[in-house]
């Protein structure tokens, strides 16, 4: 369910907007325990696009250095632009609740009601194993 999930996310959103490409390390690939996994859809106000981009990009720096943080990744929709998917996912549910706690956290939340068009939705799931694992379907030539 996990992989379905992000692979519609990625079809979804074909345009990636966070950098992504940095290896994953090995805390990210071989946590086992219940893990916080969040996806996050925003609209943001045409006007405000360069501070949400500039915004964005300093919080998912601050977010990545968290210890408690396995992944996040934003991304923009390909075919509706200035909508955005961030996709978190957090050791346990203690980290999921020091990452709301942190500065750059209290920080964001009232920056991002500033940009957005509308109220965000959000899917949050607690997932027991691994926070990622490979795909079964797929493998490179």
């Amino acid at each position: 369910m996990r992989l379905e999930l992000i692979s519609a996310v990625e079809d979804y959103f074909g345009r990636q907007v966070g950098d992504v490409a940095d290896e994953v390390d090995d805390r990210s690939t071989h946590r086992e325990a219940a893990v916080i996994f969040i996806v996050l859809k925003a609209k943001i106000r045409p006007e405000k696009r360069n501070e949400w981009l500039v915004g964005i990009k300093q919080y998912t720096a601050d977010v990545r250095q968290e210890p408690g943080n396995v992944s996040f990744d934003y991304y923009e929709n390909s075919e509706s632009p200035n909508e955005f998917v961030i996709v978190e996912a957090f050791a346990d549910s203690d980290a999921g609740s020091a990452h709301v706690a942190t500065e750059h956290a209290q920080n964001f939340f009232p920056f991002m009601s500033r940009v957005i068009s509308e109220k965000p939705k959000i899917n949050y799931q607690e997932l027991t194993g691994e926070a990622w694992s490979e795909m079964a379907e797929v493998s490179p030539e």
